[in-house]
């Protein structure tokens, strides 16, 4: 097979991107911070996701980055610390949401105390009520009979002028 005049040119590229994709993996495997994903090795050295995913060697390091991240202490630690963030989080949630509803049940007690004396009002005025009626029952029952009373009284001073 003969040399291209490009294959010089071919393998000092591939030397260039090889070494450049060395210092950004040495560079995840460093920062904790950095996602060991082709997205992240594309944003470090600049070449395209393909020409990264073509090389079984990036996708085997990434992946035992990965795996080393998986089980190392400081990913257990920032995840307890996460763990205890959102614990926090929801604590604090809590709180918030168990005043709301201490304060509403504040409010609903002194609207049923009220509502109670309302009620108690209200009964006493209809008891009073009641009792005036049935005053007003026996008045008119006694109006009435004296009303009979003097109806017959006339008619007797009529029958008897008469």
């Amino acid at each position: 097979m003969a040399p291209y005049q490009f294959d010089k040119k071919n393998s000092e590229d591939y030397e260039h991107n090889s070494l450049l994709i060395a210092n950004a993996i040495r560079e995840i495997r460093k920062n904790l911070e950095l996602k060991p994903t082709i997205a992240q090795l594309h944003q470090l050295t600049g070449l395209h996701r393909n020409t990264l995913s073509s090389r079984p060697d990036v996708k085997h390091e990434l992946q035992s980055i990965k795996e080393l991240r998986k089980h190392s202490p400081v990913q257990e630690q920032s995840s307890h610390k996460d763990e205890a963030r959102e614990l926090r989080a929801c604590i604090e949630n809590a709180k918030t949401e168990l005043v709301f509803w201490y304060t509403k049940v504040r409010e609903l007690e002194k609207v049923v105390e009220q509502l109670s004396t309302n009620l108690d009002h209200m009964s006493k005025a209809n008891s009073y009520h009641i009792e005036e009626l049935d005053k007003m029952k026996k008045s008119r029952d006694q109006l009435s009979i004296k009303v009979d009373q003097l109806t017959d009284l006339l008619y007797l001073k009529n029958g008897v002028n008469e």
